[in-house]
């Protein structure tokens, strides 16, 4: 998958100390080659309605965390029990208007993307019944709300849990010391939950899924056991269901299989399987290699192979895949069939950050399109099948409700793109509303069916011409004249404007030679290259006449050659990419696992050190352990420093934390400040602390009362108490 954009601007806020997420953020964007500049803001609404904060003024990526406990605060800090009266409940429902609208108010005014996280309450709030179910009310209407903005990546905190289960993921001690409400191993799933958001908004997705069928979506093989042989195991089933939902969501099922293609229709009409015929848009069953079939299919959908996934059960079949056709996200079943579940939710390519009506009607779009392939072979000349099309174009400007759609067009679209601009819905809603700028999308329907709406132009007037600056089609619009007709649109509105000129910026990339191609087929009255871009200037006069018809012999060889530019190989996937992303779904998947190799990424990213001292009594191994934990560091001496080993002021709020916890001793704050930041300071003011524990009067009162009573007294008394 190519990504957008490898550099990132990423600015946090939350209403609460979020800083010991930055560690997995690190680990997963360095992982994934994605260069990000990463910063922390207090004051999440100041954050959000300022035009002058860092989030304002951001035109990457914005992360929001809320946390619901920190709206039932007190003002001297949390208490022990969550106050609940109707002054704090209006408090809340008045958090949750001002956030959305606070958002709304960012997204409108920013390009950048927003994720928002609502973070999991303290047991706090989940020890009251009451309260827990007014905590699910309060998120579910956040949440709803937050969904039915654009421009926003919403996760609710059943999201991050039911990915990566943290069962203890609470800090009361270093919450109510430092604001920090939760251990470094819920941290690191709450970063590992944003690093898929971020992986998802910058990469363009994928559309295709290719499935093998013996041993993968279903158990057994069709050859040797029969039709009725093979089973939908509980592992399969649950891999059907997977792909059923991946299809609802926009991608397009196709099968490449070995076998007989009779045995596989009869395979999937059986009642048990969930996948059926009608749901697959193209096939190849048959006896030829994988990566050849896997190229029909693209030339058969017009799509390029780095838009696909293929999933097979045999590692030999993948990596004859991988080898060929390198572009290809190849996906090889784990052996054990148990965990294919879990592999599959954790391919992060399978992450949909948003769909459309388009999406949602892909497959029957494809087969429509098979039969408009059809309709054109049995057509005599390519000239009657455009005549038998009856193809119909309606250009109109963008509205909101299409927002949505064109927005994904031009994240989405790269053949015929000439500049490859990518916009949001916020950055589009923004340029449409300035002066003297213009916006259409484009509708196609024929005898076939509807195509939905295939294209976008975004154009502005300088001057005394009008120049366009987006001009794309979807690769399943292209052939038919449609570019033609916007190229038409596009002189008729600069005449309209009294306009002399129309002018095109081309940007040439590795995909969209198409676009490239057209213009010069069109022929510029005037060309002006750059290093960056070619500008083709078109007199208003002579673009409102451009007819499709004048141009269908060249533009039946442009088809051919637009068809092959599409499965270039030259894709731009990185391999390197490909590879990690199995390696998440394979080794990556659980909190646990995330946690360890964090922690094991973190080792050596400290300073020089000071003169090894080994601990010399057993508060003192206990505390170093702790602090190797904490830090990930191994070696600390316990004269070390915690500033000089890498530690800061949240790391020694979860040493104290973890030390009250180990030793139920309870430690104020200020030991930290009087010059017992070292493991065997530490140690000392532990020490100190359980001794004071003891009233030392009273034991040696209780010693001497002792020494004055009989043998068979204290044997009595001992009696007693045991009873």
């Amino acid at each position: 998958m190519n990504m957008i954009s490898r550099d990132l601007n990423l600015v946090f806020s939350a209403t609460f100390t979020a800083e010991p997420v930055r560690r997995s953020l690190v680990f997963w964007l360095e992982k994934l080659g994605i260069n990000a500049a990463i910063q922390y803001e207090n004051q999440v609404f100041k954050q959000l309605l300022d035009p002058y904060s860092a989030m304002r003024q951001n035109s990457g990526i914005n992360v929001i965390l809320i946390r619901f406990d920190d709206w039932f605060r007190v003002e001297d800090g949390l208490e022990t029990e969550i106050r609940k009266d109707a002054l704090l409940q209006s408090k809340v429902d008045r958090n949750i208007v001002d956030l959305l609208n606070a958002v709304k108010t960012s997204v409108e005014t920013t390009s950048a993307i927003h994720i928002v996280c609502i973070c999991p309450p303290s047991p706090l709030m989940e020890w009251s019944t009451e309260t827990a179910c007014d905590y699910k009310e309060i998120e579910n209407r956040l949440y709803q709300g937050l969904q039915g903005l654009n421009g926003i990546l919403p996760v609710a905190s059943s999201d991050i849990l039911d990915l990566y289960p943290v069962a203890d993921y609470y800090d009361f001690h270093s919450d109510k010391m430092g604001h920090i409400p939760y251990k470094q191993i819920f941290f690191d799933a709450l970063g590992t939950v944003i690093a898929r958001k971020i992986y998802s908004a910058t990469s363009l997705p994928y559309k295709v899924i290719v499935l093998d069928c013996d041993q993968t979506l279903w158990k057994g093989i069709c050859g040797e056991d029969g039709v009725e042989g093979i089973a939908v195991d509980p592992y399969r089933k649950q891999l059907q269901a997977f792909m059923l939902e991946q299809q609802r969501l926009g991608m397009l099922l196709c099968l490449c299989s070995k076998n007989n293609e009779s045995d596989i229709i009869e395979a999937l009409n059986r009642p048990d399987m969930l996948i059926k015929p009608e749901l697959i848009a193209a096939s190849r069953i048959n006896w030829e290699r994988k990566s050849d079939n896997l190229e029909a299919l693209a030339r058969e959908l017009n799509l390029g192979l780095d838009s696909f996934i293929f999933i097979d059960d045999n590692p030999v079949e993948c990596m004859e895949v991988k080898t060929r056709c390198p572009q290809v996200l190849t996906l090889c079943l784990p052996e054990n069939d148990e965990d294919i579940p879990l592999y599959l939710s954790n391919i992060w390519a399978f992450d949909r950050i948003n769909t459309t009506a388009a999406d949602q009607s892909r497959t029957e779009l494809v087969k429509q399109n098979t039969e408009r392939n059809k309709f054109q072979q049995e057509m005599l000349s390519y000239e009657a099948f455009i005549s038998g099309l009856e193809l119909n174009v309606s250009i109109s400007p963008l509205g909101e409700t299409e927002l949505a759609r064109a927005a994904q067009l031009t994240q989405r679209v790269n053949q015929f793109n000439f500049t490859t601009i990518r916009r949001s819905e916020a950055e589009l809603r923004r340029i449409c509303s300035e002066e003297n700028v213009s916006c259409f999308t484009v509708a196609a329907s024929d005898r076939f069916g509807d195509y939905g709406i295939v294209g976008l132009v975004v154009c502005r007037e300088q001057g005394s011409k009008l120049s366009v600056d987006s001009f794309l089609l979807s690769c399943r619009a292209l052939g038919k004249g449609i570019e033609y007709t916007m190229l038409a649109r596009l002189g008729e509105i600069a005449a309209d404007k009294g306009l002399g000129e129309v002018e095109v910026i081309f940007v040439p990339t590795s995909k969209n030679q198409p676009a490239g191609q057209f213009l010069s087929l069109i022929g510029a009255q005037n060309v002006t290259a750059s290093a960056e871009n070619k500008v083709y200037a078109f007199t208003a006069a002579f673009a409102r006449t451009v007819d499709f018809t004048s141009y269908l012999e060249q533009a039946d060889h442009l088809r051919e050659e637009v068809h092959a530019a599409v499965q270039q190989t030259a894709s731009g996937s990185d391999p390197v990419i490909l590879d990690v992303l199995d390696d998440i779904g394979r080794h990556l998947n659980t909190s646990r696992s995330i946690h360890a190799k964090v922690e094991a990424a973190s080792q050596g990213k400290t300073g020089e050190r000071a003169e090894y001292v080994a601990p010399r009594n057993e508060f003192e191994k206990r505390i170093l352990k702790i602090w190797e934990d904490v830090l990930v560091i191994e070696q600390i001496g316990v004269m070390d420093n915690l500033f000089e080993v890498g530690g800061e002021s949240i790391k020694a709020i979860q040493i104290l934390s973890r030390i009250r916890e180990e030793f139920e001793v309870d430690l104020p704050m200020t030991v930290l400040f009087e010059g017992s930041l070292t493991v065997a300071g530490l140690a000392q003011s532990v020490e100190t602390s359980l001794l004071s524990s003891f009233d030392e009067d009273l034991i040696a009162e209780q010693l001497a009362a002792l020494e004055n009573l009989t043998e068979e007294e204290i044997e009595l008394l001992l009696r007693e108490e045991s009873e």
